[in-house]
């Protein structure tokens, strides 16, 4: 159920007073000078944050260290995920194994250095894997595409060109 109420809605619309137009203009430029003392945010190439998890025998804390795989760490994940498939076809596996395992081998290659605990709760509880596989995966792609300024409307440059011949 969503909590927007649409009839609340059309009320307060209908109830509104006039918009004076210089108004608009006053929000407008209130609105640039926040936009422009807000810093551009780049993300390191490794990022530290904090997790808890509620055990049996009370509650667990840790800091961990998210780095951005580079091409050995990328080759690492994906012998990682061989080894989980034991042999097996990756294909083979239904979508959620397959989801998993995709989990299971990020967050052992990109964590520095998790505490023991950590991958344990990440092999048992799959809720708690797919939310940190989540953060991982934000982590790279807000390190590769800085989006500090998402749905400002300004167009960012690219990150690369690739000038492909049309094949006819």
């Amino acid at each position: 159920m969503s909590n927007l109420n649409l009839v609340d809605l059309k009320k307060k619309a209908e109830d509104a007073s006039v918009v004076d137009v210089r108004d608009v203009g006053k929000e407008k430029e209130a609105a640039k000078e926040v936009a422009q003392m807000i810093k551009k945010e780049y993300v390191d190439r490794e990022l530290k944050f904090e997790i808890s998890y509620e055990t049996e025998k009370g509650l667990k804390k840790a800091t961990l260290c998210s780095a951005i795989l580079d091409s050995e760490g990328r080759l690492r994940q994906d012998k990682i995920l061989m080894r989980l498939c034991d042999g097996y076809a990756y294909d083979d596996y239904p979508v959620d194994t397959k989801t998993r395992y995709q989990c299971v081998a990020r967050i052992v290659s990109q964590l520095k250095d998790p505490p023991e605990w950590v991958l344990e709760v990440v092999g048992s509880d799959l809720e708690f894997c797919y939310h940190l596989a989540t953060r991982l995966v934000e982590h790279e792609t807000r390190y590769f595409r800085n989006s500090s300024d998402e749905g400002s409307g300004e167009k960012k440059p690219q990150r690369f060109s690739i000038d492909f011949p049309a094949l006819n």
